[in-house]
């Protein structure tokens, strides 16, 4: 399970410095359009935003279902300890999607479609938060969205 959901967490990270690194390509191009910068910022915020509620809805269901199936609820707390190591799990499995997605056989498509200066720039940036997220990993949600938001400061 921690495969899966490290994928899409992993999906979406190279989604935001992707789409950061398309748009400052875009503004270069388009200069400075007050509606399409704050497009491209709310597309920027809707990615982080869908992994925050990703996580969020996929444990709160996890441990909904959990719950229901057993007798009593003094197995919240092993539950919220499973949801834990899985979210260590699949943070490791997203930081070495991101690598296999970035240097590997099979390529992010929409890494490629960037022009060369900005795929090298992303690929940079997207291997310096994965080996960020495997050395230390971020203890949740939101201390994940910072690091991946420090990254593109």
């Amino acid at each position: 399970m921690a495969f899966d959901v490290g994928c899409v967490i992993g999906n979406f990270l190279m989604a935001f410095i992707i789409s950061s690194m398309s748009d400052k390509h875009q503004d270069r191009m388009s200069g400075t359009d007050p509606s399409a910068i704050e497009s491209l910022r709310n597309r920027r915020r809707w990615i982080l935003e869908a992994a925050e509620q990703f996580w969020e809805r996929f444990s709160t269901e996890m441990r909904r279902l959990e719950l229901s199936s057993t007798i009593s609820r003094r197995h919240a707390k092993t539950i919220d300890n499973w949801l834990k190591e899985l979210w260590v799990d699949s943070l490791g499995f997203s930081a070495v999607s991101m690598v296999r997605l970035t240097i590997g056989q099979l390529h992010y498509p929409p890494l490629d479609a960037l022009p060369p200066d900005a795929i090298s720039d992303s690929s940079h940036r997207i291997l310096r938060l994965a080996e960020g997220i495997l050395t230390h990993r971020p203890s949740d949600m939101h201390n994940l969205m910072v690091r991946v938001q420090d990254e593109m400061a």
